[in-house]
């Protein structure tokens, strides 16, 4: 489908650079005069971007990127046209929905879609519903195009599974499990033989040389008296000569 462009209709879009620039001329509008100003020039903008996708459906159509020396129009209009790659992607996906849909393009110029919502809507886009959502999708923000899309195709509820876990061997070191535990002490039990009164009595080891006993009685000239006959009979056995061998 061709759309046809008028250049008096798109001419009339547009006001002399000097009409729109410079900050002296907005400074002497009143309040009331700035509003109907911005207004009017959003419309322009608005009328300028539809007749520039107008024509680019029909610039895509004769390829006519090629002759210009690209291999696409997406670099026609980043290079030649100076395009960010953001607003060429929306201008290519909303001028090849508006070759479909028509009406998207009425939608834009009244201001009801904006080039991000039809560059969104366009993959969901039937010829039995493009009418009435492009009449539902009207004003929205982002958030609510993606709500609408998720209207127009419901995925089907989860099904409940049911698995079996295998139970995963414990990371945690058994040394550091032992080492945390408290350590108790264990008590033996007192044979009833060493409690009894009538059992023998087992003598306390000697105490160490030079060390006093509980009842005061071992003093160092006693240890000494009792070492005596041992020492003796050391020396005595050291000084008895030896029996001569035979030869």
């Amino acid at each position: 489908m061709t759309y046809s462009v008028t250049w008096p209709r798109y001419c009339g879009l547009m006001e002399p650079v000097s009409n729109l620039s410079g900050d002296a001329g907005c400074g002497l509008l009143s309040d009331d005069e700035l509003v109907e100003r911005v207004k009017h020039l959003a419309a322009c903008e608005r009328r300028a971007s539809v007749a520039l996708i107008r024509s680019l459906v029909e610039f895509d159509t004769r390829r006519l990127y090629l002759r210009e020396g690209c291999s696409s129009l997406f670099g026609y209009c980043t290079h030649v046209l100076h395009l960010s790659e953001g607003s060429t992607y929306n201008r290519i996906e909303t001028a090849r929905a508006a070759r479909r849909y028509p009406g998207i393009l009425d939608a834009l110029e009244r201001g009801d879609l904006t080039l991000t919502a039809v560059r969104m809507l366009a993959p969901h886009l039937t010829s039995e519903n493009h009418a009435a959502v492009i009449v539902a999708a009207a004003h929205r923000s982002k958030q609510g195009i993606q709500e609408l899309i998720a209207t127009l195709n419901p995925r089907p509820e989860a099904p409940t599974i049911i698995r079996r876990v295998t139970p995963q061997p414990s990371k945690v070191d058994p040394r550091r499990i032992l080492a945390a535990e408290p350590k108790h002490e264990q008590t033996l039990p007192i044979s009833t033989a060493a409690a009894s009164p009538s059992a023998h009595h087992i003598s306390p080891p000697a105490a160490p040389y030079g060390s006093a006993t509980e009842d005061g009685a071992g003093s160092l000239d006693a240890q000494v008296d009792a070492r005596r006959p041992l020492v003796s009979s050391s020396i005595t056995s050291r000084r008895t000569p030896r029996a001569a061998r035979p030869r």
